[in-house]
């Protein structure tokens, strides 16, 4: 009871019961807000995602320039790794990659954004193609001859 007593009038208690329940109850707010803004900003670049593919989807040429646009962000992922290994075999860093591995992935940077923005344009790509090929079978369901009325 003693000291229950001498807790109670001691106040660096108070400061570290009071600091840690603060610090509790900022963490459960920041983690609710963090969780809150993660989903508000995945549904907003979910929607702008739809908002473009609902742009793209009716006009063929758009389709066809996305295909295009596609395969473009493919040809500079794969020449940057043709550039890149000629560049590890023939000059002398290649030495230095060897010794420093984590320079290496460093300088190896630039192959790993072209692949995800390949990778996140090819997805975009397939989304497209898709929604367009609803909105085709869904107009030859419009227009389908045996839904036209027949001439008597």
């Amino acid at each position: 009871m003693d000291t229950i007593i001498a807790n109670l009038a001691d106040p660096s208690w108070w400061f570290t019961g009071l600091f840690f329940a603060g610090l509790i109850w900022a963490i459960r707010r920041i983690r609710t807000l963090g969780v809150y803004s993660i989903r508000r900003f995945l549904k907003g670049r979910r929607l702008l995602r739809l908002r473009r593919i609902r742009s793209v989807r009716t006009s063929q040429a758009a389709v066809t320039y996305e295909i295009v646009r596609s395969q473009a962000y493919f040809l500079v992922f794969v020449l940057t790794c043709v550039v890149y290994l000629l560049w590890y075999t023939v000059t002398p860093l290649s030495g230095l990659f060897r010794e420093q591995p984590l320079v290496a992935l460093v300088f190896a940077c630039p192959i790993y954004i072209f692949e995800l923005a390949w990778l996140f344009r090819e997805s975009f790509t397939r989304d497209v193609i898709a929604a367009h090929n609803k909105t085709l079978k869904y107009a030859r369901k419009l227009h389908r001859p045996d839904a036209l009325p027949r001439a008597a």
